[in-house]
């Protein structure tokens, strides 16, 4: 089950106050929250596709949304480890592209972050890795600020030294007490989970009921209905020509097929 307090609360207050003044909705993930959302993204994106009542374009959007996420979640499993391998900084490279592409083409809302996540975020891994051997997961910025305002203290506290030494000391401290002693302590266990993924659990086990995005599917089947329907065949066949094929255009005109006939609105047909 996704849990997003926060995150709720953020979009309730932008839909009854922000939203008519105008206002974008903007929003900081911190912590598991992030890694929530991209294990159940599909879920939210596969309740709102039944809603019958949904004109044809957000039909469209929804999908876009649901391979554009699907993208960023694969991208962001890969360049936020620290161990890392050639294959994955070369597959890395090819979903950022797809990410790209697909926010340019369907979406239309380029941003600095958006290329970033694009060209600057492989190329900096690549360069990385080549460079050291890791990924981007090393220069994380999880809990910087936090770990900031701790040394800031530590300085303050240092009074048994010159004032160009503070910084030296407090580094010295942190890295006893972070390093050292943990290194030293055969008694010393991390509690903190550091396998903890991007990606769904089951999906990562290739459990067969569970479609690469999280959403279930049968045996069967390939992928669930939302990945293997005829519009995000069209979706990726764009994406991979880089162009916005003219079947999707027609598409766009048209009833999607993401639900079942008996949803589709048949006034639609004679607009």
């Amino acid at each position: 089950m996704f849990e997003g307090t926060r995150l709720s609360n953020a979009i309730t207050r932008w839909f009854s106050e922000k939203r008519t003044r105008g206002i974008e909705f903007s929003y900081r993930f911190t912590g598991l929250e992030s890694k929530n959302l991209s294990w159940h993204f599909c879920s939210l994106i596969g309740v709102l596709v039944e809603i019958s009542s949904l004109g044809k374009g957000t039909l469209l959007k929804l999908h876009d949304l649901h391979f554009v996420a699907l993208k960023l979640r694969d991208a962001a499993a890969i360049y936020s480890r620290v161990e890392t391998t050639r294959a994955q900084v070369a597959e890395l490279k090819g979903i950022c592209e797809q990410y790209f592409s697909a926010v340019q083409l369907l979406l239309e809302r380029m941003n600095p972050t958006v290329w970033s996540i694009g060209y600057a975020v492989p190329y900096h891994m690549k360069d990385l890795y080549d460079m050291l051997g890791y990924g981007l997961g090393l220069n994380s910025m999880e809990g910087r600020e936090a770990k900031h305002i701790k040394l800031k203290n530590y300085v303050n506290n240092t009074c048994n030294g010159r004032k160009q030494l503070r910084w030296a000391i407090a580094f010295r401290h942190e890295f006893v007490s972070l390093l050292w002693l943990r290194e030293a302590d055969p008694c010393y266990t991390s509690t903190k989970n550091k396998l903890v993924s991007y990606i769904p659990k089951l999906v990562q086990n290739g459990d067969c009921l569970t479609c690469n995005c999280g959403l279930g599917k049968s045996a069967a089947e390939v992928g669930c209905k939302l990945c293997t329907s005829r519009v995000m065949r069209m979706i990726k066949q764009s994406v991979e020509l880089v162009k916005v094929t003219d079947a999707l255009h027609v598409t766009a005109n048209h009833p999607l097929p993401c639900c079942s006939p008996s949803q589709e609105n048949p006034q639609e047909n004679n607009e």
